[in-house]
């Protein structure tokens, strides 16, 4: 399958960044990987595909965005999609010590930095009349998790982002949809002490991770002509994780 279409991919170097790339590379994407320097120098030698082009970008920083979104107008034309995958947590701290310079770094990346892909993008996809955002969130979207509250606060911060954008864009053809994964088994996931990783399974329905394949799935179908009435939808990507499940019988069948 081959078509015209060009796609950024932001946290392009990261575990589920490298799924989305291969995904849509393998459905006839032209793709440009935007990751910072240090994620990009640290990753191993990629062939020469002319389909590709790489792009060190800062998203939290909208000038780095608007240099990099130029450099793929300059080599491809355009830009048809972006998966706004770039995405940190680290800032682990309760509120009251929570340092304002960490909480809005963290916002910066995770909620200003697709903020800039759209502002620098959306314009012209719907001057082309077809445009597709997906926006990589996380179920900490809907709970509150202890000492995180910079990360639960940006991935929420998505969903509004998204609206916002489908009230904006759709009726000029253009999509923007939101997928919350729950525990995906990226590297980092996997180096999870055992003991850790044994109890976040336990609270999976589906009783195993997802992998960075079955998102990459997701997020290309809603790049499709396909996915064109899918706007403005937060898709559950957990094995059920975000089902309460209450077992009054104490007793499993």
């Amino acid at each position: 399958m081959s078509h015209d279409r060009v796609a950024i991919v932001t946290g392009a170097f990261g575990g589920m960044g490298v799924a989305f790339t291969r995904k849509l590379l393998d459905e006839g994407w032209r793709v440009a990987r935007f990751d910072l320097r240090q994620a990009i120098d640290a990753a191993p030698p990629t062939n020469d595909d002319k389909r590709v082009m790489v792009a060190a970008c800062d998203v939290a920083d909208y000038a780095s965005v608007e240099r990099s979104v130029a450099a793929v107008r300059e080599r491809f034309g355009k830009v048809d999609a972006v998966v706004n995958g770039a995405g940190i947590v680290a800032n682990i701290a309760s509120i009251a010590k929570m340092d304002p310079a960490k909480w809005a770094w963290e916002l910066g990346v995770n909620l200003s930095g697709p903020f800039h892909m759209i502002k620098a993008t959306a314009p012209a996809m719907a001057a082309s009349g077809w445009g597709r955002f997906v926006n990589i969130s996380s179920q900490a979207a809907q709970v509150g998790l202890r000492y995180q509250s910079a990360y639960c606060a940006s991935k929420a911060g998505l969903l509004g982002l998204m609206r916002v954008v489908v009230a904006e864009y759709g009726h000029k053809g253009v999509t923007c949809n939101t997928l919350l994964p729950g525990l995906i088994a990226t590297p980092k996931v996997l180096g999870m002490p055992p003991e850790i990783l044994q109890r976040a399974v336990e609270g999976i329905p589906t009783g195993r991770p997802g992998t960075v394949e079955e998102m990459a799935e997701m997020a290309a179908f809603l790049m499709t002509d396909k996915a064109g009435f899918i706007n403005g939808a937060s898709i559950d990507v957990d094995g059920g994780r975000h089902v309460q499940i209450s077992d009054l019988t104490r007793k499993r069948q």
